[in-house]
């Protein structure tokens, strides 16, 4: 097994030496990544497109790219559920995209100032709803300083339909998630900081603290770096692979989650689109959820102490 790991990281490795060069840099013609220093060359294939910014709306609206939409993640969230932090339904969702000017025949281009992180997690969403045109912004956002605009003006509705397009098989629900998880070779990934995953830190929404049995902590900030001042991108392949080598091989299954969804989908994007990871499940719920339900039938044990919790 030592073998094998040291020979998937040399030739990965080999063939990132082979298919990019310095100047050009890792993410161009990405499959989900555009490197910002090449968008305007390249979006010609993506035509046409809307911008939406995942920043705070204090962010969009100091300035943003023409026409860009803003959505925050609070505004992709379903709304009734018992816990925060759960997606959007899908007939919720398209309503929401239509009522902002978005037809299914668009790209979407996303962008957000966290390394992709918040961009993801709607990238992720789109994805297992089926509508695959989606691509994240990756590099340094001040290079459109002399594009970014301030307008206010609505864009009129259109209609937004999740095409008959197989939806993507990149999430799993508590039940699924407890089940995989209890299977020896599973592997579980808690996705969020090491204060969190240690019980130091809980955030808002959550009901305990600490982490899921069984679950290692990569936290996704181990996958972005400084592409400048306030703003981050994600790190090169070769950097990428290294720090998930002692973690799993491209063959395991992996389960992602973090507080709600978010971290892991964006380390989800990681090892799936560009580590090539064929079977990682990002768990929508979380820690949240996971917190919540387990709260729960801990509360029920100390009502009913003889009732056994499976």
């Amino acid at each position: 097994m030592f073998w094998n790991r040291l020979s998937i990281i040399a030739l990965f490795l080999v063939g990132l030496a082979s298919c990019h060069s310095e100047s050009s840099g890792p993410y161009v013609n990405h499959p989900v990544l555009i490197d910002t220093k090449t968008w305007t060359t390249d979006h010609e294939n993506l035509e046409p497109f809307v911008y939406i910014d995942l920043r705070s709306s204090e962010l969009y609206n100091q300035g943003h790219l023409p026409g860009a939409i803003n959505l925050t993640r609070s505004d992709i969230r379903k709304k009734d559920a018992p816990f925060s932090g759960m997606a959007m339904e899908a007939d919720s969702l398209a309503l929401l995209l239509g009522s902002k000017g978005i037809s299914t025949d668009d790209w979407l281009i996303l962008y957000d100032e966290k390394g992709g992180v918040e961009a993801s997690r709607l990238w992720w969403i789109m994805n297992i709803y089926g509508h695959k045109k989606v691509k994240i912004l990756n590099g340094d956002l001040y290079l459109f300083d002399k594009d970014l605009v301030v307008d206010y003006g609505p864009r009129e509705s259109r209609e937004f339909k999740f095409t008959d397009q197989a939806p993507m098989d990149w999430a799993v629900d508590y039940d699924q998630f407890e089940r995989m998880r209890a299977h020896p070779t599973v592997k579980v990934l808690d996705c969020r900081s090491a204060a969190e995953y240690n019980g130091e830190y809980i955030k808002d929404g959550a009901y305990l603290a600490g982490h899921i049995d069984g679950a290692v902590n990569i936290c996704y900030s181990n996958t972005v770096e400084t592409a400048s001042e306030g703003n981050l991108k994600v790190k090169p392949p070769g950097d990428l692979i290294r720090i998930y080598a002692d973690f799993a091989l491209p063959e395991d299954t992996i389960l992602v989650y973090c507080q709600s969804g978010v971290r892991s989908a964006h380390t989800l994007m990681v090892l799936r689109e560009i580590l090539n990871y064929q079977h990682v499940y990002n768990y929508d719920g979380s820690w949240i959820e996971w917190s919540y339900r387990n709260q729960t039938k801990a509360d029920s044990l100390s009502e009913n102490p003889n009732e056994t919790i499976l």
